[in-house]
């Protein structure tokens, strides 16, 4: 969570969540036909909140970046589902 804490620009993503995208890539290389990420900043049964998104692999980061306190949108917990896994960019 360390990455997501020091994250201010959108467009300027750390290096660690570089990392994370990258292997989110591999993984959909698999032919994976269902992946969703889970973000998880705190959980507490009945007192957290879950966002749910779609995006596709081009703007993942941009739904990452929602973890970050920069964005002035931090969920709880940040459910992603990535949609158009057979496009290699």
């Amino acid at each position: 969570m360390s990455e997501f804490m020091d994250w201010k620009l959108v467009e300027n993503i750390p290096p660690m969540v570089n990392e994370f995208i990258g292997i989110i890539d591999t993984i959909l290389m698999l032919d994976i036909s269902d992946l969703r990420v889970i973000i998880c900043s705190f959980a507490e049964k009945e007192k957290t909140s879950d966002e749910f998104v779609y995006t596709d692999r081009k703007k993942i980061y941009k739904e990452l970046f929602k973890m970050s306190p920069f964005s002035f949108n931090c969920p709880d917990n940040l459910i992603i589902s990535i949609l158009d896994f057979n496009i290699i960019e």
